[in-house]
């Protein structure tokens, strides 16, 4: 045969299998069947394709294994056909069927990883082999395997494109025949709910209605055992109230709350309980409970009710495991919702009873409390009602009080054999106050012993009243201070919907008896730091001792705040050392210890009290170390410091210290009641002080001015007699110089005369002019004592000032002038050195600069700038003796003349005192 027909007998070939193909390919997306499927590819493979050996494997989930179909092979044999063959690792199939890639096996015989088929390809002649995978997407749904007698068989190019075509439609096939397999065996919980609506309209009775329930929805699972599980309120306990179960099982048994209380909160949430469901610790917990108790090993629950309208919850329960698919998680959680609806509703005339009875009873309180009469005798019919109807033991309003933070008792009942509760209910810690505000329509507790929620009431009503569950409803939803109204049980319950709405109604009709008493007590507590606050401040307003001041003052406070100590603390002295002026105290185990030295710098309290603009309060735990050591009273727990601010400088020069063994906060009035008392007593000890300081000063001058007036007309008088006698003596005999005296004493008297007529009670400025060398040398002919005192070197430089003039009052300024070289002159040291030099400035002003090397007080030159305070209590002491009084009465007097005086500290550690003169001429 020629080339070109071999070619063309080639083509046809080619031509009529791609026909074919197309023919498999439109057949197997027609087949519904797996058979089908098999049974159309295999005359292609064998015939067409010419493979002696078609063998397929198609995957088993469930067995994790390949079910053998062969269809051709050679000798009409079948080997492993209809047999299941496990994948091993490694294996030659496992290999394909993983990868999803198809495999050349030369010699199929001589194959140790074919497993079963080295010994099947030996057998039937078989040696080439070719495996393909038969997948659809991701999912693998086996392969197929085959061979020739030939060696080392190589597909063509062709023939793994044809093979490729073919297995992957055969996947597809595959696919679709699984998914509708699934599809017809899938349960379809719409239908049974359907049916089971219309069964449900025709019973007569709530019984009867949750058996049907139980028949259809044992019928739809097929588990082998259904029940439903009833709760008892009273005792916290699921017990069964019907089953359906296969012949050799256990009926029910009862399941506690209080074992687990995770199953018992996870049906209130309303969830569905599944053992198959892995993702959640909590779930598994709860699933290996039920499995002990009931004896089995797959269960699932859904909750008839939600929240506190928990009824119970229906169970379905296997002695195998199984998964359970979604269709029966929605079949079983519908069927809980459905009988969480039918239950009320044949329950309704009960229902409505309660629901009447429990109307007339809130509207019997609410009617009792408005009117504020006889409202203890309405809450005990309520009390007596709550106990018939809820079953409770003891029922309590408590109102919130908010200087102590506690809870006092305002009514309380208890049944038969119960002791009354004593005091108030402690407070509540921040997180349970958050819990109850958060719960506006009532916290419920059930099993009290095993919640942390009101810990710290648990001594109270727990171990002493033996409550294990209570219901608290706030008065008013999200005002805690309003009241609670709490009801409870001595034994671990459960609480309806119902019940707690019936509590939290009750609740909010007290409302407005506990806000009265609130107003009621507001009042009262106002009334009495008024009181308090009046005799505080009249006390202290009338009083005139200081030291008595400071007594009442403290006494005051204390009283006002009922606290057991209070302190006066002062700081205001030139050595900046606190000194405690007074103190109060009822308890003697409050007193400080003796020669106690503070500094208001490096106590921390203090400097704390010094940063902070209002009042300072701080408990005994965040007091420093060292504040501890001083403050160490066994009772303290807190302390509160209001700062004694000066009123017209707003400095602080004091504080008042108060020590509390109460650990509550004080409340905004009293504290504001507190500082109004405090600044009384700043301005009246200022006031006081003041007064007295200016008494005295008044009584000194008054002294010094009669004593000068005194001295001076004396002075005058002798003078005067003196000069007549030497006037009267012939004037002949007396000398040059006798006539020079006498011209100098008729002037002195003449300038004693003037000062004590014109100056006699304030101070007159007289214009004259003088020769400034007169000022000088006078000036340092009443310096050369002290100079020589205290050896001292002092020089004086007035060369080009010695020839000019000054027009002024040259009897002050010469004071004035001594004044302040006496000042430089004691400042120095044995030996020192002063300088004093005059010069002209512009102006006709003459400038005195006078150095010394003397040591200058820090204080003292603060106390002569121009804007010193002169309500400083220390700046005060420096101008009360010299040389502070006489320099700042230099000062002023020399600016009264239009000069000025300064002190000023130079760098090199000397000390300049400028005088600056008005009035200088030639």
């Amino acid at each position: 045969m020629s080339y070109s027909a071999r070619a063309m007998e080639q083509g046809t070939t080619q031509d009529r299998r791609l026909t074919r193909l197309s023919q498999l390919l439109k057949t197997l997306r027609e087949a519904t069947e797996v058979s089908a499927l098999l049974e159309a590819t295999v005359p292609f493979l064998n015939r067409e394709m010419g493979y002696g050996l078609v063998w397929f494997g198609l995957y088993q989930s469930a067995e994790d294994c390949l079910l053998g179909y062969e269809g051709a092979s050679p000798g009409h044999k079948r080997p492993l056909h209809q047999e299941r063959y496990r994948l091993e690792n490694g294996s030659l199939l496992e290999q394909v069927f993983v990868q999803r890639r198809p495999l050349h096996v030369p010699n199929l015989g001589q194959e140790r990883q074919a497993g079963k088929w080295q010994a099947i390809a030996q057998n039937i002649g078989i040696q080439g082999a070719l495996l393909f995978p038969i997948h659809y997407l991701d999912v693998c749904y086996g392969l197929v395997l085959l061979g020739v007698p030939e060696w080392g068989m190589t597909p063509q190019a062709n023939d793994i494109a044809a093979l490729s075509m073919l297995c992957g439609q055969l996947g597809v096939a595959l696919h679709q025949v699984e998914t509708l397999k699934r599809t017809r065996q899938q349960k379809r919980p719409e239908d049974p709910l359907l049916r089971l609506l219309d069964q449900l309209r025709t019973l007569p009775s709530l019984e009867a209605q949750l058996q049907c329930v139980l028949d259809e929805t044992h019928q739809f699972i097929g588990a082998n055992r259904t029940l439903i599980y009833w709760l008892d309120r009273p005792t916290r306990t699921f017990r069964p109230r019907l089953a359906r179960q296969t012949q050799g099982n256990s009926a029910g048994v009862n399941l506690a709350a209080s074992e687990c209380e995770r199953l018992y909160q996870w049906l209130k949430g309303d969830r569905i309980l599944s053992i198959s469901d892995t993702d959640s610790a909590l779930q598994a917990e709860i699933s290996s409970y039920l499995q002990a108790q009931l004896r089995v090993r797959s269960l699932m629950a859904a909750p008839l009710g939600i929240g506190e309208n928990l009824l119970g919850f229906i169970l379905v329960a296997g002695v195998a495991p199984h998964l359970w698919s979604d269709e029966e998680k929605r079949y079983l959680q519908g069927v809980g919702q459905l009988s969480t609806l039918i239950a009320p509703l044949a329950q309704i005339d009960q229902t409505i009873g309660v629901g009447q009875a429990d109307q007339a009873a809130i509207a019997q309180l609410g009617a009792a409390v408005r009117q504020l009469q006889d409202w203890k005798n309405a809450l005990q019919d309520t009390a007596n009602y709550l106990f018939q109807r809820l079953g409770i033991e003891r029922l309590l309003l408590v109102q919130h009080q908010a200087n102590t933070a506690s809870f006092p008792i305002v009514f309380q009942h208890q049944a038969d054999r119960r002791k009354l509760l004593n005091g108030p209910l402690t407070h509540l810690s921040d997180l349970d106050q958050i819990l109850l505000d958060d719960h506006a329509d009532g916290l419920v507790i059930e099993d009290w012993p095993s919640d942390l929620r009101l810990l710290r009431w648990r001594s109270q009503l727990g171990d002493k009243a033996s409550v294990k569950s209570l219901m608290v409803c706030a008065a008013m939803p999200g005002y805690l201070e309003t009241g609670l109204l709490i009801a409870t049980s001595e034994q671990s319950r459960s609480w309806s919907g119902q019940d707690l709405a019936l509590v939290r109604d009750l609740s909010r009709q007290v409302a407005t008896l506990l806000h009265q008493r609130s107003l009621e007590a507001d009042m009262s507590q106002l009334k009495e730091l008024h009181r308090s606050l009046q005799w505080g401040l009249r006390t202290l307003q009338q009083e005139t001792d200081p030291e008595r001041i400071d007594r009442l003052g403290v006494q005051a406070i204390a009283q006002l705040l009922q606290a057991p100590w209070v302190a006066l603390l002062d700081w205001s002295a030139r050595d900046g050392k606190v000194r405690f002026e007074a103190t109060h105290t009822s308890d003697s185990s409050w007193v400080l210890a003796e020669g106690l030295s503070l500094d208001p710098l490096t106590e921390p309290l203090l400097r704390l009290l010094l940063r902070s603009p209002g009042p300072l309060v701080q408990s005994v735990e965040d007091l420093a170390i060292s504040t501890r050591q001083w403050l160490r009273f066994p009772q303290l727990r807190q302390v509160l410091l209001l700062s004694l601010v000066d009123p017209t400088s707003e400095v602080s020069l004091g504080a008042v210290l108060i020590g509390d063994s109460r650990r509550y906060p004080w409340a905004e009035r009293s504290l504001e009641f507190a500082q109004l008392l405090v600044q009384q007593l700043a301005w009246s000890r200022r006031s006081i002080r003041r007064i007295l300081h200016l008494q005295a000063r008044q009584g000194q001058l008054e002294q010094l001015n009669w004593y000068k007036q005194f001295c001076g007309e004396r002075f005058q008088l002798d003078f005067s007699t003196a000069l007549n006698r030497i006037q009267e003596t012939d004037g002949t005999s007396l000398s040059l110089s006798s006539c020079q005296v006498l011209k100098n004493l008729n002037e002195q008297v003449q300038v004693m005369g003037d000062v004590f007529r014109q100056e006699q009670w304030s101070v007159q400025i007289r214009e004259q002019t003088t020769p400034l060398i007169r000022l000088l040398k006078q000036a340092k002919q009443q310096l050369d004592p002290v100079i020589s005192a205290r050896q001292l070197w002092c020089q004086f430089h007035w060369s080009e000032v010695q020839q000019l003039q000054i027009q002024g009052d040259w009897l002050k300024l010469a004071g004035i002038l001594q004044s302040v070289l006496v000042a430089a002159c004691d400042r120095c040291l044995l030996g020192g050195r002063i300088d004093i030099w005059c010069r002209a400035q512009p102006d006709q002003m003459l400038e005195f600069s006078i150095t010394d090397n003397g040591i200058l007080d820090p204080l003292l030159l603060s106390a002569l700038q121009p804007d010193a305070d002169s309500t400083d209590p220390i700046l005060q002491g420096i101008w009360e003796v010299n040389p502070g009084l006489s320099l700042r009465l230099s000062q002023t007097l020399l600016t009264q003349l239009g000069g000025n005086l300064e002190l000023l500290a130079l760098d090199d550690g000397r000390t300049m005192s400028r005088v600056m003169i008005p009035g200088l001429h030639e």
